[in-house]
């Protein structure tokens, strides 16, 4: 039983579709390798059956190989010699093996030894081939199939039946828009599947330069895992209720409960020692944190930490995190970028900002990046099971947190959002202060007046990662409009909205702010925040034709 698969190029992410047992072209070295093996194991069978049985006897003549029999009824050698050709060599009786004897057969007799040449030995590996490959093309011609693939390849059956999830046996390696490879699985462990863990070791081995993001994601993966086992235990713990008693408030205003706390520590402190980070940036704190990543002194020269990190991490630590007393869905939201030189600053950009250092101007331009300069993102979502999902910038794919292996397993290869469902996931008690084009986009999806001409379902959750995830995997459409109390939006551009933006847009979805793009959008403070919509592409871009009317 196997559940092969093909996969497909479609823009900047890969297609998976179950196929027919018959359409599954198995690698040639393993074709090679089976008639090979089979052709070995013929010949050895026709010269079993052609030749005496084995004997436990051996040569003393001349290194030449041979075959040692026993033959019934023990010829004497005084006989042999005086054969005219004689066909057999004599060998004696070995002193440190005893032999059992046989019908007819009496041990303390001479055994014969019949000879073997080289010759023959190639003539039957030859002839065990064609006969291994004539019978494969009589069993493709009889059944219109290929060779089957050896069990040791073959995907777990296990997970055949798993919803949602798809045991992979290959994965083709693919040249993507940004010059990344997928990574190639093609044997797997049947009991633990493909980890995440494996799948960034793949990457880096696919992509060298992506080397240090596997220890980054690393990290992110931990993180998700400490938080995940915080989050189920904290009615337990007693971590349920707002910081400090209540009257802690974060720089957004916001008042913080204590897994907000918690969580953020956490991030911070497994980001800062992986050893790749520039800068950190935390929807919780006012300014993002430069790393200093010099090694202990003790250490003496370290190549592989270098005092400047590569990459930026922004993150929200628990994004919906109000209604975690109630065990809503909540989750961590993050988005990687690249230490360099794109989308650089103007030089006037902090010409009013006289209080800030050098320094920290330094960490601002690294932070103040668009979402077309992120390279990784995604978010980790703490629901029925812990889910993990991202985007390297080539497609979306997810993992679930097994807890008895205590590892992030594939369940979700390249996640693709349809192009419309049937969903709209929106506050609508807020619909009131909604602009006119968001009004009357979602009485259209209410009423089936839309171009699909079909009644949605309204699904709010209330916390940002659960309704993008059930969006991302049912599709349809998420929302957070601009409105009376928040003219500008709620959702922070760089700790959310580009980051899943990012991640939808990879999933073959789009997100827009109703007018403009949210990727092309560059920050102008760390806080900064956006009306948001995204889901299906179709969905978004008909908002798009009611806010340009």
């Amino acid at each position: 039983h196997t559940m092969p698969f093909t996969v497909q190029s479609s823009g900047d992410c890969l297609l998976y579709s179950e196929l027919r047992p018959d359409a599954f072209q198995p690698r040639m070295w393993v074709v090679g390798t089976t008639v090979v093996m089979c052709g070995m194991v013929g010949a050895a069978v026709a010269l079993a059956l052609t030749a005496p049985s084995t004997s436990a006897f051996h040569l003393d003549a001349a290194p030449t190989l041979r075959l040692p029999t026993l033959v019934a009824g023990g010829v004497p050698p005084t006989q042999i010699r005086d054969l005219p050709t004689p066909p057999l060599q004599v060998a004696r009786r070995s002193a440190q093996v005893r032999s059992t004897g046989g019908p007819g057969l009496d041990p303390a007799d001479n055994t014969m030894a019949a000879p073997l040449s080289w010759p023959t030995v190639l003539t039957s590996s030859i002839l065990g081939m064609a006969a291994v490959l004539v019978a494969q093309m009589l069993h493709r011609m009889a059944s219109g199939r290929p060779l089957g693939l050896p069990s040791s390849l073959a995907c777990d059956p296990a997970l055949h039946h798993a919803p949602g999830t798809i045991a992979m046996a290959s994965i083709a390696s693919l040249k993507r828009s940004k010059g990344l490879r997928g990574p190639v699985f093609s044997e797997k462990c049947e009991r633990v599947g493909i980890t995440l863990t494996r799948f960034m070791t793949e990457m880096a081995r696919a992509n060298p330069d992506m080397a240090e993001l596997e220890s980054v994601f690393a990290s992110i993966q931990t993180a998700g895992k400490a938080i995940s086992k915080l989050v189920s235990r904290a009615p337990i713990d007693g971590m349920l209720g707002k910081q400090g008693g209540g009257g802690s408030i974060n720089v957004q205003g916001e008042e913080q409960k204590k897994l907000d706390v918690i969580a953020n520590e956490v991030l911070k402190k497994v980001l800062k020692y992986t050893g790749r980070m520039d800068v950190i940036a935390s929807e919780e704190e006012a300014h993002p944190v430069e790393i200093d990543n010099q090694a202990h002194p003790s250490y003496g020269h370290d190549p592989d930490h270098e005092q400047r990190g590569r990459y930026v991490t922004v993150f929200d630590p628990l994004d919906g995190s109000s209604n975690v007393d109630a065990g809503i869905p909540v989750g961590t939201i993050f988005g990687i970028f690249e230490q360099g030189e794109e989308h650089l600053l103007p030089d006037n950009f902090f010409q009013n900002e006289t209080t800030l250092s050098p320094s920290m101007q330094q960490t601002l331009r690294s932070t103040l990046k668009s979402g077309q300069d992120l390279v990784a993102a995604g978010y980790v979502l703490y629901s029925s099971s812990t889910y993990f999902i991202f985007t390297l910038g080539a497609g979306v794919n997810g993992f679930t947190l097994d807890p008895s292996l205590g590892e992030f397993i594939l369940t979700h290869p390249n996640i693709q959002i349809p192009a419309r469902g049937h969903i709209y996931s929106i506050n609508s008690a807020n619909s009131r202060t909604w602009d006119k084009p968001m009004q009357v986009f979602i009485d259209s999806l209410a009423d089936g007046t839309n171009k699909a001409g079909t009644e949605y379902t309204s699904r709010y959750i209330g916390s940002m990662v659960g309704d993008v995830h059930r969006t991302l995997m049912y599709g349809g459409v998420f929302a957070y409009p601009a409105d009376a109390k928040n003219p500008k939006g709620k959702l922070r551009l760089l700790y959310e909205a580009a980051p899943m933006s990012f991640l939808l847009e990879q999933a073959g979805g789009k997100s827009s702010t109703g007018v403009v793009r949210i990727m092309d959008i560059p920050p102008k403070s760390v806080h900064q925040r956006v009306p948001c919509i995204m889901g299906g592409a179709e969905e978004v871009a008909e908002l798009e034709l009611w806010y340009h009317r």
